[in-house]
């Protein structure tokens, strides 16, 4: 009985035992479980034999994928498994329990790689018990850790190296760190200024007090600034810095430092101040040579005025014929210096940049016609030709500088005549598409002397002259082609030339054009019966031909070209009503041709006979049906002659204009009118004077503006010409007090007479109350004009109107 109790004992007490290890091992389970570390046991060839649920929260491998693997193969580098190796290798050699540390990098499930702190103990049996615990987030900081280093490392050596002051202050703007340059150029070194704020040290008596308050300002606020400042160094000699200061933010989101960066703009400093005089000095020169060129067109302007104007008149006076060549050749000298001096104006004024290019609606035919008009005395002279050729579908309403484009081609024209002594100059006009935009395009060739190869390249520069021989046979100031260079650039264009020595020289000007569809087009329109159907063209000029061509077609006209007179049919087709004869030396024969025809006929042909060096005026009316066009081919040709065909009496002045260089109806035209010269020049005065009597009108002169005043103040008056540079009270000072005064004088209209051709001048005379502005040397024609528009009885109401809103306006800004 003891035994079998004895047994039933140790069964028990073995339950008990039992029990009491099973528990051990489900506490001991729950542990590894709720551990963070990834707990593994592995044979001696680091087979997994045993991992706790860590290894699938860290790894993501999950229990059945572990089963087959082994520490080797989750190792990311041979260079770290090799490292295993000799670990497991000290552990076999030393015998002992102390676990081998190692850093590794394993590859996860999802392919990434983290690095774990592995650690290895022998288990008894030829086993290791491990664990892994990952250390990924450790080595990011510490990377992220090396890397600022690096960054401090590298921002230290820029910092002391750089040439730059840096300078490092507390959160209250003490000096904790200075840079070697900061000490170099303040005489301070960084031990006897720590602790100290850089204003204190720094800033002295020149120092601008509002930066200095803008400064403190920012650092008490916490803001980043710049400015510039003097500062002192430790000899008290001071050099400007440019500051710029900005807060270091530390983690907490507080401002721990500022870091302030100091350029020396010392010597930056003096070369803007010394741009700044420069600029002034230069300010100072362009105006002094403005107040030069306008007082040089004055004093030149005004003698010239007397010499143009008793030229004109003297031409008028009856002359001898040794007289009026002696005469003319006064007024074509005088004319070519004042070419001359608007030469310099104008290149002057492009210099300074006060040329403003206008878009005005005009018509580009008269344009070109105008400036021919201008070169065509001495072509003529010379024997030379001029042809308009201008492209049938040219549009001629524009909108454009009308008076730029026709100085070009003056310039142009005048070239060309000058360097041509025989054969013809050509102005050709066309256009052209050119990125969505209308091109025009203007070229002038001659049959002159050419220009060299070598000079070719300089002809557009101030000054350069094609011819610069001793002998200077052309003359010239050399500003022509390089003023046409600026005009061209200033309206978006360009001028270039193709020339042969010796044979001629073509100049090509290109720029956009503006069509104006308000303006209406010279087209045929101008014919008024419209009965003009077909032309026939005999001769065979190589440049006038086509140039005809043209023309014809620019009117809407077909026609026929025949190159003798002997090539016309027997009789005339019916739809053919004017015959253009561009060879002179056929007009008999093409006259007895015509003559033949219109007896066979119901109705008349037209014979127009064009001789391009024919120097009597423009339009030769023979009878009826014959007219002789003279001098330079131009575009209206055609519509003048046929207005003078389709109603003699209405356009006779065409031809009375011509053989008089004065109309008659203008002679008694002012009789009643009364003109005032405020002129200082006697001269001046005796010339205006004999202008004004050849149109009836009555003039009296006196010399300033004070005198003025005082006869106005007796005497009716209805026109006022006003020059402006005159002693005891000028032309302008005069004009404001007669504006402003009350009295019955102060609504005459003023113009202004004036050898003043400066930039803005005409602007400035309007703004102090003159009407008009006319420049000397006084133009007779542009005389007249003013007359017309001032004392015409037709316009009187208009301007009576005009006067009355003026003087009201005046009133109320009076008050």
């Amino acid at each position: 009985m003891a035994d079998e109790s004895n047994d039933e004992l140790q069964v028990q007490i073995q339950y008990a035992l039992v029990e009491k290890l099973s528990n051990a091992q489900k506490r001991q389970a729950k542990l590894l479980e709720l551990l963070d570390e990834c707990i593994f046991e592995c044979n001696n060839r680091l087979a997994l034999t045993f991992t706790n649920p860590a290894w699938q929260t860290r790894l993501g491998y999950s229990c059945d994928e572990l089963e087959n693997m082994d520490l080797y193969t989750i190792i990311h580098s041979s260079t770290q498994r090799s490292l295993l190796d000799n670990c497991l290798s000290k552990l076999a050699q030393e015998n002992n329990t102390k676990p081998a540390i190692i850093e590794v990098q394993l590859k996860l499930q999802n392919g990434q790689h983290h690095w774990f702190e592995l650690r290895l103990v022998q288990d008894g049996d030829g086993g290791y018990i491990g664990s892994l615990f990952e250390i990924q987030q450790h080595k990011d900081i510490q990377a992220q850790l090396l890397h600022q280093q690096n960054y401090v490392r590298r921002l230290s050596l820029v910092a002391s190296h750089t040439q730059n002051l840096v300078v490092i202050t507390d959160r209250e703007g003490r000096i904790e760190w200075v840079n070697k340059s900061f000490e170099e150029r303040t005489g301070y070194s960084l031990k006897n200024i720590m602790g100290q704020k850089p204003g204190c040290l720094l800033q002295g008596k020149e120092s601008d007090a509002q930066a200095i308050k803008q400064m403190s300002d920012a650092l008490r606020e916490g803001r980043s600034f710049q400015t510039d400042i003097i500062n002192y160094n430790s000899n008290g000699e001071p050099y400007w810095v440019n500051i710029n200061t900005s807060p270091v933010i530390d983690s907490t989101g507080n401002i721990s430092h500022f870091i302030a960066v100091q350029t020396d703009i010392t010597q930056s400093r003096a070369a803007l101040s010394a741009l700044k005089e420069a600029k002034y000095q230069a300010e100072q020169l362009s105006e002094a040579k403005s107040r030069f060129m306008a007082n040089i067109s004055h004093e030149i302007r005004t003698p010239l005025n007397a010499v143009i104007g008793s030229a004109e008149i003297l031409l008028d006076s009856g002359l001898t014929r040794e007289q009026s060549r002696f005469t003319q050749m006064i007024r074509t000298s005088s004319g070519a210096l004042l070419s001359i001096l608007d030469d310099v104006l104008t290149y002057s004024r492009f210099e300074a940049g006060k040329i403003n290019i206008s878009h005005d609606p005009f018509k580009l035919d008269r344009c070109l016609e105008e400036a021919i008009d201008i070169v065509s005395g001495t072509a003529l002279e010379k024997g030379l030709s001029i042809i308009l050729d201008i492209m049938p579908k040219v549009p001629l309403a524009i909108i454009g500088d009308k008076p730029r484009i026709r100085q070009i081609l003056i310039n142009l024209l005048a070239n060309a005549v000058k360097f041509t002594h025989q054969g013809e100059v050509v102005v050709k006009v066309d256009y052209f598409e050119r990125e969505d935009q209308l091109i025009l395009q203007l070229s002038v060739q001659d049959t002159g002397i050419g220009i060299a190869e070598d000079k070719i390249d300089n002809m557009f520069e101030a000054f350069m002259q094609s011819d610069t021989s001793s002998t200077r046979e052309y003359g010239g100031s050399g500003l022509g082609l390089a003023i046409c260079r600026q005009i061209c650039e200033a309206m978006g264009g360009e001028i270039r030339v193709q020339s042969i020595l010796d044979v001629g020289s073509q100049f090509t000007v290109e720029f956009p054009l503006l069509v104006d569809p308000k303006i209406c087009d010279s087209t045929a329109k101008i014919i008024k019966h419209r009965q003009y159907s077909h032309c026939w063209i005999v001769g065979q000029h190589h440049s006038l031909n086509p140039a005809v061509g043209n023309m014809l077609q620019h009117y809407g006209l077909t026609y026929s070209s025949f190159a003798k007179h002997t090539d016309l049919p027997h009789r005339v087709a019916n739809n053919v009503d004017i015959i253009l004869l561009t060879d002179p030396k056929q007009l008999a024969h093409c006259q007895e041709y015509l003559a033949m025809a219109n007896q066979q006929m119901p109705r008349k042909v037209c014979l127009f006979s064009i001789d391009l060096q024919g120097k009597e005026c423009g339009f030769i009316y023979d009878n009826q049906h014959e007219i002789l066009l003279n001098g330079p081919f131009k575009l209206s040709h055609l519509s003048w002659a046929l207005e003078l065909i389709d109603d003699p009496d209405e356009n006779l002045n065409i031809t009375s204009a011509c053989n008089s260089a004065l109309p008659s109806s203008l002679i008694t035209k002012y009789n009643d009118k009364h003109v005032l010269i405020v002129e200082d020049n006697i001269n001046n005065q005796v010339v205006l004077s004999q202008l004004l009597v050849q149109v009836g009108c009555k003039t009296s002169c006196v010399e300033h503006g004070q005198a003025a005043i005082d006869f106005l103040s007796t005497h009716n008056t209805d026109l006022i010409l006003m020059d402006i540079q005159m002693p005891v009270m000028d032309g302008l000072t005069a004009t404001e007090k007669i504006r402003s005064s009350r009295e019955p004088y102060s609504q005459t209209p003023i113009v202004a007479v004036t050898a003043n051709a400066i930039h803005g001048d005409k602007k400035r005379f309007i703004q102090a109350g003159m009407n008009q502005y006319l420049a000397k040397p006084i133009n007779r024609d542009m005389l007249y004009e003013v007359l017309d528009r001032y004392l015409n009885p037709s316009h009187s109401t208009k301007r009576s109107k005009l006067d009355k809103l003026q003087y009201t306006l005046q009133q109320l800004s009076d008050l």
